[in-house]
């Protein structure tokens, strides 16, 4: 499963049950998630209580790779649109 998750648009006081939909949907699943925007990451890595991954690699400057036990989760700064096609 492949999840492009942009939460900036989503009210705070769902992002809580959005999140938890998620991890209850796919729980025998391991993730990819697409974050946009190091807040947006935080707060989502946050809410699934993660906080300690392993670099998998670098796609493009600053779009890097993370992984942990239930996910690989791709991280891209807000600031600049997507360019590039991940492979």
């Amino acid at each position: 499963n492949v999840i492009h998750l942009d939460i900036s648009a989503i009210a705070d006081s769902h992002k809580e049950k959005l999140v938890d939909d998620i991890m209850k949907n796919t729980e025998s699943q391991k993730l990819l998630l697409i974050i946009e925007g190091g807040a947006t990451a935080f707060e989502t890595l946050k809410q699934l209580g993660w906080s300690s991954f392993n670099v998998v690699r670098e796609h493009f400057p600053g779009v890097v790779e993370l992984s942990n036990n239930q996910a690989n989760i791709i991280l891209k700064p807000g600031s600049y649109p997507w360019e590039f096609t991940l492979r």
